[in-house]
């Protein structure tokens, strides 16, 4: 049930979804490709409906690439729904939390735990803390102290999950991490704000053993201008694939024709990067479908052509989509158009991945004389500059506290947000989307010169 891929609608010219890659986590063994997701808890959830007679297949193999070798076995969308919510379990239950815990200790899988406080995630340690005037942070870290933490969890996969390509992702933890499983260190990611995922396979216990994870997390202080929170302070979630599977945010959603097709017949472009972490080659498939979110399919089944993925490898498998006449993302409503595309992967023949990704189709210009139109229709910006924080709650992500927020802000008249001076949280860019707000968001505060001790300016270059 992954939604990574769930993102506000993305800023590309005549784009209708990209998703959203950020830095790579750096690894214990190698440098792994940070993958950014999508993505919020609270999505409206959409299944695929029961379909009284099978959908009709388009098949856009050409003459020259490889016919399906084989008859495709048939799903259901019951099947298809549980592949979909396997690529998000919510994994924020029951973990273990220990300020200044020994360290040599708290990577241990049976370290004692007894005296740790138990908790359910998202958590911002620092909200907890007392005032104190004398605190590193500063006025402007609202005189509450950081320091260092650990979090700990088990967890025991299902028998049917233990020969499956698992990966956990973290929505933001502040900051300056290092993820252990069963003792070893899968890897260290400095940033606070991205969202960052580590595939744990080959660290996993194989033999029915309980797993354990541990997080630690450093917040030396001062390291920001505002106050930044403590912790594993954002969701965090388990992606369970077959091996041959769409990599996170590996879709790409975009419409270059949607100005001047708009009244007609769209041509919507999609690809999906797959790949193959087995130790043997397969033949694969995909097959794309678009449906009205909430709604009914506005597209039939597009069937890609056949591949050999080898062992080890990746490649991309694409289709061009057409939508008659789709409705527009806009900002001039709360309730803007929103489409989802449903991915299926079939390796030798049988169905073995579905994700769901959002996206809305709309168009811009944006030129110096002119200034910015959306859909053809010229928009002034109407926007703040918003912090990750909700106050008094803390940095801890807060589904209702966000939506609230948002909601509140449209209907005083903002159509755009800045995220200030970091990535929003994949909820945020998903609740934007949702009621029709602009996002600019920015990557980093500083680059080469940093304007704390402990920011972000030590980790570039």
């Amino acid at each position: 049930m992954e939604l990574k891929e769930d993102q506000a609608v993305a800023e590309h010219k005549d784009a209708a979804s990209v998703d959203q890659s950020q830095a790579a986590p750096i690894e214990a063994s190698k440098p792994e490709v940070k993958e950014e997701e999508p993505v919020a808890p609270k999505e409206e959830k959409t299944s695929l409906k029961p379909e009284e007679t099978a959908p009709k297949v388009e098949s856009q193999a050409s003459s020259q690439e490889k016919p399906v070798k084989e008859e495709l076995k048939a799903a259901t969308n019951e099947e298809v729904n549980q592949m979909i919510e396997d690529r998000k379990v919510n994994f924020n239950q029951n973990w273990h939390f220990k300020l200044n815990a020994n360290p040599k200790e708290a990577v241990k899988s049976d370290a004692d735990v007894s005296t740790w406080q138990k908790l359910d995630l998202p958590h911002d340690w620092s909200i907890f803390n007392d005032f104190d005037h004398q605190s590193p942070a500063q006025n402007e870290g609202g005189q509450l102290n950081g320091g260092e933490a650990w979090y700990r969890k088990t967890f025991k996969l299902d028998e049917k999950d233990l020969k499956k390509n698992v990966r956990v992702t973290f929505d933001g933890v502040y900051m300056d991490s290092q993820v252990y499983v069963n003792g070893q260190l899968v890897g260290h990611y400095p940033n606070g704000y991205n969202q960052f995922s580590y595939d744990i396979t080959k660290y996993l216990h194989k033999d029915g053993r309980e797993n354990v994870i541990a997080v630690h997390a450093v917040n030396k202080q001062p390291s920001s201008r505002w106050y930044s929170g403590s912790g594993i302070y954002r969701d965090v979630t388990l992606q369970v694939t077959d091996k041959v599977h769409v990599e996170k945010n590996g879709t790409t959603i975009l419409t270059p024709k949607l100005e001047e097709q708009q009244h007609g017949k769209v041509e919507t472009h999609v690809a999906s990067k797959i790949v193959n972490t087995d130790d043997k080659d397969h033949e694969l498939v995909a097959e794309y479908q678009i449906v009205e979110r909430g709604g009914q399919a506005v597209t039939g089944l597009v069937r890609t052509a056949s591949r050999t993925l080898k062992a080890h490898e990746s490649t991309s498998l694409d289709a061009i989509l057409e939508v008659e006449r789709p409705k527009l993302w806009t900002v001039l409503n709360d309730k803007p158009a929103l489409y989802e595309l449903i991915t299926r992967v079939y390796r030798d023949g049988q169905l073995v991945d579905a994700k769901k990704d959002l996206f809305g189709y709309r168009y811009y210009h944006w030129t110096p004389n002119e200034g910015f139109s959306l859909n053809g229709e010229r928009i002034k910006f109407h926007g703040v500059s918003l912090h990750h924080d909700h106050g008094a709650l803390g940095a801890e992500e807060n589904y209702k506290a966000e939506y609230r927020r948002l909601k509140q802000m449209k209907e005083m008249g903002v159509n755009a947000i800045r995220t200030t001076h970091n990535p929003a949280s994949p909820q945020t860019l998903q609740i934007a989307a949702e009621l029709g707000l602009l996002v600019q968001e920015e990557a980093f505060d500083t680059w080469y010169g940093g304007k704390k001790p402990y920011d972000y300016g030590r980790f570039f270059e």
